[in-house]
């Protein structure tokens, strides 16, 4: 048990070097780096060099508010005369530090450290025979950790008062475009919601999503649409054909004045980028980084896990839709994450669908849901160019009366 012990340590004590490297790093060259992870780090988690010169990093911005970086020469100068007898130990790690990730990354690399020791001390809690309680404090730390999306999950935001919560800017809505959506969400949905869209395949879905992305990006709201089913070039097309009422053909045969008049109704208030396959980590970055006020995910069940851990379909689907809701809460903007239907073979012309038929997660995807849109139609309504909606979860306003809407396949619009 000894030996073991000494060989797990010897292999986390490698780990936590690196991580705590790259983050010191990145904060030397990059101030940005440094203010994002500053509040979450603590110089306790670092190895006894990396706790060193964490600290000589920390006063040379304190002493210097406007320092886009650090000196790394007069950096390393502070290191020798700071280290006493230990300067050659300090000096090796100084000197070995590796060019530092992305600073704008640098945050990913704090949660992995802060992982990592999580992880240590709950092994160390069960090895050592620690009460159980103690264990569980632990587990139920390192659990929250795993499924964090950023160093920021750790925080919290207060509510607000009284004046803020009447004021007019408190009751704005976002219109869900559709009449049948906004009729039964009285209005709209606040920004922070989380819709959750699914259908059988071929059944509207993706249009549907079309008609939304089109219509928020005409009243100039930003959207961010992360795809990982299809190339996004072929969503941005049919938000093209949306946007100008107009087929593919169309648009080709007059390009130059589609073009300006596609840009005139809001075409550039998309930000498409896809997803190989993507995580909802990858999704918050794209968030902090653009600030939009829409964010759509295509699809869900295609995105892996923050955490990296493995379960069930139901398990990981479940753990997605948390972090995705997340996302959308702490950002404030309204999220709309797409899956697909769960039916039997015989169930492919399901008209009208419950909330309990979202792919393989039955409930925990649900349960994260504030709004459930649902498509579906028989063979009848196809030929017809028509979609039932149903809603089968609505948190807003309570109300789940189903409507039937009339689409354009070609320009994937709701008429």
């Amino acid at each position: 048990m000894q030996t073991r012990r000494i060989f797990l340590g010897a292999i986390w004590q490698g780990s936590w070097e690196l991580f705590d490297a790259k983050i010191i790093s990145a904060c030397i060259l990059d101030r940005e780096a440094y203010s994002a992870v500053a509040p979450h780090a603590d110089a306790s988690e670092f190895t006894a060099s990396g706790a060193l010169v964490w600290n000589l990093v920390v006063d040379w911005y304190a002493k210097d508010p406007a320092a886009p970086s650090v000196d790394r020469a007069i950096l390393r100068d502070r290191v020798a005369r700071s280290s006493g007898r230990a300067s050659q130990i300090a000096l090796e790690w100084f000197d070995s530090l590796p060019d530092c990730p992305s600073p704008a990354n640098v945050g990913q690399e704090l949660l992995e450290l802060k992982r990592q020791i999580a992880y240590q001390e709950f092994v160390m809690a069960i090895e050592s025979g620690e009460d159980r309680s103690k264990a569980d404090e632990r587990f139920d730390k390192l659990s929250d950790l795993w499924r964090a999306t950023s160093i920021e999950d750790e925080g919290f935001s207060y509510g607000e008062g009284v004046a803020a919560l009447l004021s007019v800017e408190s009751q704005k809505k976002h219109t869900l475009v559709v009449p049948g959506l906004d009729k039964a969400t009285d209005g709209g949905v606040e920004p922070g919601r989380h819709i959750v869209l699914f259908g059988r395949t071929n059944k509207g879905k993706t249009l549907l999503a079309v008609h939304l992305m089109a219509g928020w990006m005409q009243e100039g709201h930003k959207v961010l649409y992360f795809g990982n089913e299809e190339p996004v070039a072929v969503i941005q097309r049919r938000i093209m054909t949306n946007l100008l009422g107009a087929t593919l053909q169309q648009i080709y045969d007059h390009r130059d004045a589609a073009i300006k008049r596609a840009k005139d109704r809001g075409f550039d208030n998309l930000i498409a980028v896809q997803g190989f396959p993507g995580s909802p980590s990858d999704i918050e970055k794209l968030v902090k980084e653009h600030r939009p006020q829409f964010v759509v995910v295509d699809q869900m069940r295609n995105l892996r896990s923050s955490t990296g851990r493995s379960g069930t379909r139901a398990q990981g689907l479940d753990t997605i839709a948390r972090d995705l809701r997340q996302i959308y809460n702490r950002y404030g903007v309204v999220g709309v994450s797409i899956g697909q239907a769960h039916a039997p073979e015989h169930g492919k012309e399901v008209v009208w669908h419950s909330e309990d038929e979202f792919d393989e997660s039955r409930t925990g995807v649900p349960g994260q849901a504030d709004l459930i849109i649902a498509v579906g139609a028989n063979a009848q309504m196809v030929a017809h160019n028509q979609v039932a909606v149903s809603i089968p979860k609505n948190k807003i306003t309570a109300d789940h009366e189903g409507f039937v809407i009339q689409i354009d396949t070609k320009r994937s619009k709701v008429l």
